[in-house]
Parts: structure tokens; C-alpha cells; sequence
């Protein structure tokens, strides 16, 4: 009597299936917690983690890092959810980082009420890139423009919360502070606080636009002119700071030498040498502003 094979073939792929499908779910749901782009989170962190080594270490610039850290992570967690539109498996990475966001922002608004001024522009920003994460676009320019001005926006609010030591800053004695407390927070007016937050703004997005020239818009031209004359205005704009301009020429160096290597450059080994480049910037600014 021949064998029915039927039932064993069809329990054998059933649970190959489920084999195969685990490290998937395992894989969907790390991603789903923790951004696994390296070179992302250089340029997320990397801003407000200098302002906090140049401007001094304070409990509540501690705080402003920590919320701004998770409020990254809830940013991501929120992107993918949304981009999945409203898939479960996004859902508690999602909750976790929204509630400890709201809980350190809630801190650090009691500590600081001034850091409601800067809730319309953070807001506004979010429902950008909301925007985008619902198109399934949060890897378009303009997500990755906002992602960026947010980060540089972040490092300005740590520079301008007040303490003593800013005094030791140079044109920190400009930022406009409340005189009735110490830990209060005001709209920045020092021109050392402005060109630190403009010179991340400017590296950052010259970084998204080195990085499309040589991934994402390799075969199109414009993209690296665009690159090229941005960095090109990066070492316009720090003729006055040797060191920024010194670091500007080098990004522009690899703006101009990287799109036209002929071997075409693995998406890691670009996203490293991005990486080194955000902390050569970050090295030079605290040099320039220590």
C-alpha cells in the first residue's frame, strides 16, 4: 500500500516555515525598537552630545540629552508604526518610547519652562516627517532634511539652557538668560550659540547630500553638483573658524574625490566613512568652542 505523503510533506514545510519565519520576527522586532542604521544615529546624537561637552555638564542638560534620546527612538518606533500603518508588531516598541519620552519631557519642563518656546517648531517638524512615515517615505530627502534640522535644533535648546559655567563660553554672555533662575532656559541670541548650531545644520545636510550623490542618485549628475556647491559653502561660511574651515575642506575633498572612485563603495563602508566625518566635525566644534 502505497505511502500518503501528503500530510507529511505539507507538516514538514509548515514547520520549515516556522523556522524560517522566526529570526524574521526576531529581526522585525529589534528594528522595530532600535534604529539599526549606525550612521543615523551619529548624526541624530552627535549634535546635542557636543553642545553638551562644549556648554558644560548640568543635571538638566543631562535630562535634555535623555528626553532628546528617546524622543529619537520614539520618533523611529513611530515612523515605522505608521509606515506599517498601524501593524501590532510596532505598537509596543511604539508605547515604550512615547511614554518614557513623555515623562522625561515632563521633567524637564518642570525644571526649565522655557523649553515651551521651542514646542511649536519640534512640533511642526514631527508632523512632517508623520507625514512622510504614513507616504512610507522616511528615507526621502525631506524626512531626512527634517531629521536633521531637528538634531541641530536640539544641540542649540542644550546650549541655551543656562548655567554658570556658560559664562566661561566665548559670546556666551550674549544668550539672553532669566536672572530668577539658574536652570531656566531663553531664545538664543549668542553668535556662538547661532554659528555651533548652523555648522551641524550645515554638515548634516551635506552628509544627506554626499550620501545620495553616492548611493541613492549615483547615476545623476545633479546630485553631486549639489553636493559639491554646498560644501563649497561650507568653507565659505567658515572663513573666520581655521579649524571649521579646515574640516570643511576635507568634506569637500571627499564631496569631490568619492561620486567618481570607480568601484562602486558598499553601503557600509560609505555610512563609516560618514560616520568618521560627523566626528571629525564634532571633535572640531568642541575645539573651536571649548
Amino acid at each position: 500500500m502505497p505511502i500518503d505523503r501528503t500530510h507529511y510533506e505539507a507538516s514538514n514545510a509548515s514547520r520549515g516555515t516556522k523556522h524560517r519565519a522566526r529570526p524574521l520576527r526576531r529581526r522585525v522586532f529589534a528594528d522595530a525598537w532600535l534604529s539599526n542604521q549606525p550612521g543615523a544615529w551619529s548624526l541624530a546624537l552627535a549634535p546635542p552630545l557636543s553642545a553638551f561637552v562644549i556648554f558644560g555638564f548640568t543635571p538638566l542638560r543631562l535630562l535634555a540629552c535623555l528626553t532628546w534620546a528617546s524622543g529619537y527612538s520614539f520618533i523611529f518606533a513611530g515612523a515605522q508604526w505608521l509606515s506599517r500603518h498601524f501593524r501590532r508588531q510596532f505598537l509596543p516598541a511604539s508605547c515604550f518610547w512615547g511614554a518614557l519620552t513623555a515623562i522625561l519631557g515632563t521633567m524637564l519642563v518642570i525644571a526649565a519652562p522655557g523649553v515651551l518656546l521651542w514646542t511649536p517648531a519640534f512640533a511642526v517638524l514631527m508632523l512632517v516627517y508623520a507625514g512622510c512615515a504614513w507616504r512610507r517615505q522616511t528615507m526621502s530627502l525631506g524626512a531626512e532634511v527634517v531629521a536633521v534640522i531637528a538634531a541641530s535644533s536640539m544641540a542649540v535648546l542644550i546650549a541655551t539652557i543656562s548655567n554658570p559655567s556658560m559664562q566661561a563660553v566665548p559670546g556666551a554672555s550674549d544668550v539672553s538668560v532669566s536672572l530668577d533662575s539658574l536652570d531656566s532656559l531663553a531664545l538664543p541670541t549668542s553668535p556662538s550659540v547661532m554659528v555651533f548650531g548652523m555648522a551641524w545644520l550645515l554638515q548634516e545636510l551635506g552628509a544627506i547630500l554626499h550620501v545620495r550623490a553616492m548611493l541613492r542618485r549615483r547615476r545623476r549628475a545633479v546630485m553631486k553638483r549639489v553636493s559639491l556647491i554646498w560644501h563649497v559653502l561650507m568653507v565659505l561660511l567658515s572663513l573666520r573658524y581655521a579649524l571649521l574651515e579646515f574640516t570643511a575642506m576635507l568634506l569637500l575633498a571627499r564631496a569631490a574625490v568619492m561620486p567618481n572612485v570607480p568601484v562602486r563603495l558598499r553601503v557600509r563602508t560609505v555610512g563609516m566613512i560618514e560616520m568618521a566625518c560627523t566626528l571629525l566635525t564634532c571633535v572640531s566644534l568642541v575645539l573651536t568652542f571649548r
